[in-house]
């Protein structure tokens, strides 16, 4: 089972992952050509009224830096271990700055079962939301990688390890469907865009 456990799993109108003793998460909604955060309470409400505190705004992209540290990461688990590995991601709904946690999970040769409970998470700061997943598996034979994505809101990143060529899936989750998009829709390169801040600064000596 490549999703969080049950008991942490994403609201299904029962009660919000706060309630359940989650990470609050949040609730994407697809304006135009945008993709909107909103907290979960203001989307289970069907429309774009948010907290007084939580102003919706459009999803930052991840950076590439912290999506190479998780592929890396992935890749040396299953070259030691042989298992499969998921990380949350975090998105702080201030500083809109994406981070990633290791919940306690289960890790298992083909797909690992994480929890989303707070209690389960390390070193978690007040104001993140849980906004998507980064998971390593190995597929079965004609299993659709779409069918890794968790049902929650968020952008999900599936590493394929094999049987193929590895390779990573990027998919958004907004209003209960799951859509497959291009990694630059939902990755920004940061180490790109350090090096052609710092470049009139540099000079090149022969």
């Amino acid at each position: 089972m490549s999703e969080p456990d049950r008991d942490a799993a994403a609201p299904d109108g029962r009660g919000t992952q706060d309630d359940l003793g989650g990470l609050p998460q949040v609730r994407l909604v697809r304006r135009d050509k945008d993709v909107l955060v909103l907290p979960a309470a203001a989307a289970q409400g069907g429309g774009l009224t948010a907290q007084s505190d939580f102003e919706p705004f459009p999803l930052a992209q991840l950076p590439k830096l912290l999506t190479d540290q998780l592929a890396l990461f992935c890749e040396l688990l299953h070259r030691r271990h042989g298992r499969c590995v998921g990380a949350l991601l975090l998105l702080d709904g201030r500083a809109r700055e994406w981070s990633f946690r290791i919940p306690a999970q289960r890790c298992g040769r083909t797909a690992s079962c994480w929890s989303a409970l707070a209690r389960d998470v390390h070193q978690t700061s007040g104001g993140v939301l849980l906004a998507g997943t980064y998971q390593s598996r190995v597929l079965d034979g004609g299993e659709d990688v779409a069918d890794a994505v968790p049902p929650c809101d968020g952008v999900h990143l599936v590493h394929v390890i094999s049987p193929q060529r590895q390779s990573i899936w990027t998919f958004v989750r907004a209003e209960g469907v799951t859509r497959r998009v291009p990694a630059e829709d939902v990755v920004f390169d940061d180490l790109e865009a350090a090096l052609q801040e710092c470049l009139p600064r540099l000079t090149f000596t022969s």
